[in-house]
C-alpha cells in the first residue's frame, strides 16, 4: 500500500504542473544528461555492493538480503 502511493506522488505532481509551454523546443545538454546518468549508475552499483558488504559482515538470512536488494532498487541510492 505504501509503496503504491508512493509511485502514484510523481504522477500526481506532472499531471498538475502548470508551467510555462515555451515557444520554441527546449534542447537538453546531453553531455550533462550523460554525465549525471553515468554518475547515478555508478552510485546505484557501489550502493548495492556495499549491501552485500554489509550483510556479509553481520547474520543474516538470505531472504533478508533479498529485502535489502529489492530496497535498494526501489528507493534508489539514497
Amino acid at each position: 500500500m505504501l509503496l503504491t502511493s508512493l509511485n502514484d506522488l510523481p504522477i500526481v505532481a506532472i499531471a498538475y504542473d502548470r508551467t510555462k509551454i515555451d515557444d520554441y523546443p527546449v534542447n537538453w545538454d546531453r553531455r550533462e544528461v550523460l554525465t549525471v546518468s553515468v554518475l547515478l549508475g555508478i552510485l546505484g552499483v557501489i550502493s548495492s555492493f556495499r549491501i552485500f558488504y554489509v550483510t556479509e559482515k553481520i547474520p543474516v538470512s538470505f531472504g533478508a538480503i533479498q529485502t535489502f536488494v529489492f530496497l535498494n532498487l526501489v528507493a534508489g541510492t539514497l
